[in-house]
């Protein structure tokens, strides 16, 4: 008996293809999602009165530049966010790749920055909590998100 590869080829490309086709379906989803939220937080934003905006542009002698740079800006906080996100991605292809062993330490530390930037992030969040709060929740998802990782890690679960 004879084993043959064309139809074990076959399978493997029909295996890809159906792969592909999730990804990229997710993809989508997580896209029109994200539409959903910008266009909701663009709305929102749009809604304020004019006069208001403009009140808000104006300079005053009375504030300082050492105390605009107190408050963190909600762009800063997502800047910082889209780091951290960033970070997780190295933090994941380290896990995955082949040579294991020599990247658990690098990953670890990247685990630890992690962690860092999201007490610094927690800090921040705050301060934006009653205009944002959907922000609030996404930092205290990568908090904990960061704090099981770490006990996953910990615990030897990729060693």
């Amino acid at each position: 008996m004879k084993i043959r590869t064309e139809h074990l080829e076959q399978l493997r490309e029909e295996q890809q293809l159906r792969r592909k086709q999730t990804e990229s379906a997710a993809t989508s989803k997580f896209g029109d999602l994200l539409a959903k939220e910008v266009d909701k937080a663009s709305g929102a934003n749009a809604q304020v009165p004019v006069a208001r905006l403009g009140a808000d542009l104006r300079y005053s002698p009375q504030t300082s530049d050492s105390s605009m740079g107190a408050v963190p800006t909600e762009g800063r906080i997502m800047e910082n966010m889209d780091a951290l996100l960033d970070q997780w991605e190295m933090y994941a292809q380290q896990l995955e790749s082949p040579a294991k062993r020599a990247n658990l330490r690098e990953a670890y530390s990247v685990l630890e920055q992690i962690s860092q930037t999201v007490s610094e992030l927690k800090q921040d969040v705050p301060k934006l909590a009653a205009t944002n709060p959907s922000l609030e929740s996404m930092v205290n998802e990568l908090e904990v998100l960061t704090v099981t990782e770490t006990f996953k890690f910990n615990r030897g679960d990729y060693s």
